[in-house]
Parts: structure tokens; sequence; C-alpha cells
């Protein structure tokens, strides 16, 4: 009897499962080159617009995570798309006199817009926000984006046992320093702004 259970213990299906789930792969940039962005270009149309601003004669609008769209409202019929200003990382923007304060990334920039011509950079407050994003561990780069992909994996499973549930892992690859929330930041950076105006 004792040899018929071995036989029937070791006779036990095995069968390979595939299981496949979720990767996220950090995608940085230089935090240097993000400093040295800011800077005003031609018009864009906009695509995924946040905050909007109104001042005088001009409408400023966030293009999140882009920057500013600068909309002529002189005539309300026909508004003119007049230039945009090249913000990485912008999500909110506040105006108070003629200074434009926008956060860019995990930074607080100050803007002089006397001269819609000639924008430029007066003033920043560094890694002011810098709880809110992940960095690499020598914190010279900032993650920007997650590039999603699938990965899938064989196992070997016991085939008659049908009651486990499989819950599908989600991975973040790299090496980081704090989590990463850059998408869900835009309350608190809000916040922040209208403290500093």
């Amino acid at each position: 009897m004792l040899v018929g259970l071995l036989c029937i213990t070791s006779c036990t299906d095995e069968c390979e499962t595939t299981h496949t789930y979720k990767t996220y792969t950090p995608i940085y940039r230089q935090v240097e080159e993000l400093r040295n962005s800011i800077q005003f270009e031609e018009a864009r149309d906009l695509k995924l617009p946040g905050k909007i601003y109104f001042k005088g004669q001009y409408i400023f609008i966030n293009e999140f995570q882009e920057g500013v769209h600068i909309i002529n409202n002189s005539n309300p019929v026909s508004p003119q798309n007049i230039g945009f200003i090249n913000i990485p990382g912008n999500v909110d923007i506040a105006i108070k006199d003629n200074a434009l304060y926008a956060d860019s990334y995990m930074d607080l920039v100050t803007l002089d817009i006397t001269d819609l011509n000639q924008i430029k950079e007066v003033a920043r407050v560094e890694n002011i926000f810098d709880n809110f994003y992940a960095f690499n561990v020598d914190q010279d780069q900032i993650v920007v984006d997650w590039e999603e992909s699938w990965e899938s994996h064989s196992f070997g499973e016991n085939c008659n046992n049908n009651d486990d549930v499989f819950i599908e892992p989600i991975f973040f690859r790299g090496e980081l320093t704090t989590t990463d929330a850059s998408f869900a930041q835009a309350s608190t950076a809000m916040l922040l702004l209208q403290v500093q105006v």
C-alpha cells in the first residue's frame, strides 16, 4: 500500500502556466536640461489644457506637463493664440502684477511677462516640490514619465489544484529615492503657488 501511495503521489500532473503582468520603467531627463528649457515659442494647438488664468486682454492656459499657451482675447469673437511658454512639468500657474508663477516639476519659477515678446525667467526656488517626484540615486535626473510594457513568464503548477487565485502584479523598475506622483500633485502645487503669491 505504501508503494502504491507513493506512485499515486509522484504521478500528480504538472502543468506549465503563463502569467502576464504589467511593468513600468521610468523615463528620466537631466535636471539641468529641464531647468534650461524655459523659453517663449511659437503658438501650438491645445491638446491637454488645464489651469486657465485671465489677465487683462490675455488668457493664459496651462498645457499639462508642458507649459502655458498665451491667447490674445482682445476680440472675444476671434481669440488669437499668439505664443507658448515652454515650461517642462508645468501643472499650475498664478499671476500677480507682471509676474507669472509656475511649477516646473520640482521647482517654482517666476517669469517676467511685462513684455510678452520678451518673456524671461527672473527667479527660481529649486526643489520646493521635490517630495512629489522620483529621482535617480545620483539626484541628477528626474522621472518625467513611465514606459508601460507587458511581460510573460511561465511557471510549473499542479494541474489538479484549481483553487489558487493569481493576482496579476505590477512591477516598477529602476532605482528611485522617492515615490513618483507627478500626475497627482496638481492640487498641492496650486496650494503652494497660492502661498508663494
